[in-house]
């Protein structure tokens, strides 16, 4: 995702690159990311408490203040992850077109990601991969 982004950044300053993402897709991913960074914010926060208890460097505090605290950011983090996950959803509704020149220099029809991957990937079961695990 950060590499899709990035490239897309510097696509505008070379002339070999051709990756553009529309700025409906470019609007998502960066509200994606921003979520995925409160989050870990929000986590960090969490740590932070149980470190610094289990350290005892929390001695001569309100004990019920920071279970009050710690509860609150373990609620915040969790609503964190529940609008991680809807921004992903909306992240996935855009599809992927790449660009390409032939040989001769002339550019092709778009094509579909899904008409260039190899689709046998998706013949492989649970079964077959918990087997070879």
């Amino acid at each position: 995702m950060e590499n899709l982004y990035q490239q897309s950044i510097t696509s505008g300053t070379s002339n070999s690159t051709t990756l553009s993402l529309k700025p409906e897709y470019q609007s998502s991913l960066l509200s994606l990311c921003s979520s995925i960074l409160e989050w870990f914010a929000t986590s960090y926060g969490i740590g932070k408490i149980v470190i610094e208890a289990s350290n005892g460097e929390m001695a001569g505090c309100d004990e019920r203040a920071v279970h009050r605290e710690l509860d609150e950011k373990v609620v915040q983090c969790a609503e964190l992850m529940s609008i991680v996950r809807e921004k992903n959803k909306g992240c996935q509704v855009f599809r992927v077109e790449v660009d390409f020149k032939d040989e001769s220099g002339g550019e092709d029809d778009d094509t579909d990601i899904g008409d260039v991957s190899d689709a046998s990937w998706e013949e492989i079961g649970e079964d077959e991969i918990q087997a070879s695990g």
